[in-house]
């Protein structure tokens, strides 16, 4: 394993922390029937900005780290990319969350 290895690893676990924490964020504003729950409409907004922030920080570095893998080992493990690849999208498709009305 040379550095840029460690580096991935390390954005790829970042990057899932990341969306993992924007999720629960937003689990933990719903009240018992589904809704979220602000005090002030700054709040709802600040929030919101926020777990912007954290998904689009979150993409980001899972797509950094999906390019990265092509670059350093595409040649290499042509199978294993193209696996490290759709894994990458299903983490960033996955991760989207919809809301329901």
């Amino acid at each position: 394993m040379n550095d840029i290895d460690i580096s991935m690893a390390a954005m790829v676990a970042v990057g899932v922390i990341l969306l993992l924490w924007k999720s629960k964020r937003r689990f933990g504003r719903l009240n018992q029937y589904g809704i979220e729950k602000f005090s002030t409409f700054r709040q709802k907004i600040g929030a919101h900005i926020f777990d912007g922030a954290l998904r689009l920080s979150g993409f980001v570095l899972l797509g950094t780290a999906a390019m990265m893998f092509f670059v350093e080992h595409g040649q290499s493990f042509p199978t294993l990319s193209v696996l490290v690849g759709a894994f990458f999208v299903f983490l960033i498709v996955g991760s989207r969350g919809g809301t329901q009305k």
